[in-house]
């Protein structure tokens, strides 16, 4: 038997240097004696953010320097507290286990086995962090942390991705935890979708818009907040934002043509009411025609789903996908005026000539039923 230690070093921002994380006003915590600690199902687990970076007149993030000047911090408006910072103490640690670790064992089940109960009993602690920081301190710029998927993302994979390390000597050396191969996987859900970008006749569109002095409604808003969180993953916060969207875009359609009576609009009011949400979907997208009953059935799952987060507190996972975009398209598809488009900004760009694009409806030219990436 030995005792163990598991380091965690979690980027909370997207710079490519561990900035971005949580700001503070004139305080930065001081590592783990202004750090968090709580028990979990495997162990003793501490949480912290370091004062790291340098002082030029301000006091800079770097995560490499250690030279954050104290007389400064109590006078700065903003502060950047980089990446957290977490342990995880393991006592009694089978020998067995310990022994694939020292000797680099990666698939070893009793290593595998390990790397399962602390992602697992880990990951709930740092996602309810992410969250109070993100919605009750309203730091939304700060990643969301998502439940795990083991078939997306391997122990491998996370454990890279969290820097985690471990070490047997109380924190003298440390070494790689590697329990699997990290493998990635990527549904066609996530492939771009070049011609969601500006074309030639969004161009104009928009510019007769400029010049008409249209703004963006209601709708259009709901509908465009609800897809940037769908893009970041947050499951959760698109399906309410897009059930939203959908509510004032079916509103919106009904009362469009008829604004200039007053005894229809209030008759349509009694309709848009009192009739429950699904129903009016139903009622609209039939009469609009040209659309697939099966979006019409995966958005009445997603109004489901909607209705399970707010009062169940159900946390949509991958499989949910389907319906959150459902809904987002019905609701797009219900705003009048250009289609609202929904464009992602990947690492990724293609060049292919007009008629590939054209074949290809405006994906990149490789037709691929997912992608797998996994390390040699």
């Amino acid at each position: 038997m030995a005792d163990l230690v598991i380091r965690f070093v979690i980027s909370m921002g997207n710079d490519a240097d561990f900035g971005g994380g949580p700001s503070f006003h004139r305080w930065l915590p001081q590592g783990t004696e202004d750090g968090i600690e709580t028990d979990v199902e495997v162990g003793h687990l501490q949480l912290w953010f370091e004062r790291r970076g340098y002082t030029e007149r301000m006091v800079l993030f770097d995560f490499e320097r250690h030279e954050v000047d104290p007389q400064i911090v109590p006078k700065q408006g903003r502060l950047d507290a980089g990446p957290l910072f977490a342990k995880l103490h393991l006592a009694n640690t089978p020998s067995d286990v310990t022994d694939a670790l020292r000797r680099n064992l990666t698939g070893d089940a009793g290593y595998v086995a390990l790397g399962k109960s602390v992602v697992k009993s880990v990951h709930p602690i740092i996602e309810r962090l992410f969250r109070l920081l993100r919605d009750r301190y309203g730091q939304h710029w700060l990643k969301a942390l998502e439940p795990w998927d083991s078939r997306r993302l391997s122990l491998g994979a996370i454990c890279s991705d969290w820097n985690v390390s471990w070490s047997d000597d109380n924190g003298i050396s440390w070494h790689a935890f590697k329990p699997d191969k990290s493998v990635r996987t990527y549904d066609m859900t996530e492939r771009t979708k070049f011609t969601e970008y500006l074309t030639q006749s969004d161009w104009f569109n928009l510019k007769t818009a400029m010049e008409k002095g249209d703004d963006p409604s209601l709708a259009t808003e709901l509908v465009t907040n609800s897809n940037r969180m769908f893009s970041q993953g947050e499951l959760r916060h698109a399906i309410v934002e897009a059930v939203s969207a959908l509510e004032v875009a079916i509103s919106d359609a009904v009362r469009a043509p008829i604004k200039g009576s007053n005894k229809l609009t209030d008759s349509a009011g009694s309709f848009l009411k009192d009739t429950p949400l699904k129903t009016r979907l139903v009622v609209v997208t039939s009469l609009l025609g040209g659309v697939p009953a099966a979006t019409v059935e995966d958005a009445l799952t997603g109004i489901e789903l909607r209705n399970r987060v707010v009062h169940e507190g159900f946390i949509p996972e991958q499989q949910n996908v389907q319906q959150v975009r459902a809904v987002l398209e019905l609701a797009a598809m219900l705003v009048p005026g250009p289609r609202i488009k929904f464009p992602a900004l990947p690492g990724s760009n293609s060049i292919a000539e007009a008629d590939i694009w054209e074949r290809t409806g405006g994906y990149a030219p490789m037709m691929v039923g997912g992608i797998k990436i996994a390390e040699v």
